[in-house]
């Protein structure tokens, strides 16, 4: 078990301007930055804006458009799965100004209901994707896409995918609560526990990335989410496999799930909780 994470960091869903992004990780003290490559800046992403983010972070994850069901669906709106030329032109852009990336190969796929044959289905798009990746971004790091971990199928899910998620240089995760990670407390989802049980059982020898996770708590304020964040992930014991974390998220608009963000008090207090305190 291990105390301390080397690679932490935040998810940016929407900022008016890099400069903003510069600034929460310098306030939480953060070394990685997760983007998605279809939203984040006014305007979308251009050349220049992508040269100025890949070099903002130590570890740049970029995550798929494509195989996100809430995006792109599929077999009558409930299914989506990750289409190898959309990855590909996707990450292009990125790759060309930095091949040491991640790319994380879309996101949640049991967002709605699955047939087995389903996720069969998906296991086969997606491993083409994975061979398509390594192919043209030989350089690149490949996180397989994560589950919504408290959903029924999250496990037959993953299991069926398993050979191809082993051929990815790491798990991505996701885990959120209503007001801590921490200790018995009444309601607790436990779904942190419970991604960690599941990736144990069938992936116990990769990396793991808590790639999206959080506190939901609107009662709570930013500067309280952000100490329990950093309680989190330097605080307790956490699996030796869990290679680093990404919050969700920074959204300077408010206008998804504002009660996530937390900039720029809760990156204070991040740092605060990590850094000032025994």
């Amino acid at each position: 078990m291990a105390f301390l994470l080397g690679h932490t960091g935040l998810v940016l869903t929407n900022a008016p301007s890099l400069a903003v992004v510069g600034d929460a990780l310098s306030r939480g003290g953060y070394n990685v930055l997760k983007v998605v490559s279809g939203w984040g800046l006014p305007g979308g992403w251009t050349r220049e804006t992508i040269q100025q983010a890949v070099r903002i972070a130590p570890t740049v994850i970029v995550r798929t458009r494509t195989g996100d069901p809430s995006l792109d669906k599929r077999f009558g709106g409930d299914f989506a799965f990750v289409d190898q030329h959309r990855v590909e032109a996707e990450i292009y852009p990125w790759y060309r100004e930095r091949p040491d990336l991640w790319i994380e190969l879309g996101n949640e796929p049991n967002a709605y209901p699955l047939t087995v044959r389903q996720m069969h289905e998906y296991a086969y798009f997606l491993s083409r994707s994975v061979e398509r990746c390594r192919a043209i971004f030989p350089e690149a790091l490949l996180m397989a896409p994560a589950m919504i971990i408290d959903r029924p199928n999250a496990e037959q899910f993953m299991a069926i995918c398993r050979p191809i998620f082993n051929q990815c240089d790491a798990i991505a995760l996701h885990a959120y609560e209503w007001e801590t990670f921490a200790g018995p407390v009444a309601g607790r989802k436990g779904e942190l526990e419970q991604a960690f049980a599941i990736a144990g059982r069938l992936f116990p020898q990769k990396r793991w990335f808590l790639s999206e996770y959080g506190i939901h708590g609107p009662q709570l304020t930013p500067a309280v989410k952000g100490a329990r964040y950093a309680q989190l992930l330097h605080r307790r014991p956490l699996p030796e496999q869990l290679l680093g974390a990404s919050y969700y998220h920074l959204c300077i608009d408010g206008k998804i799930q504002p009660e996530y963000h937390i900039y720029p008090k809760g990156d204070l207090g991040y740092h605060r909780a990590r850094f000032e305190q025994a």
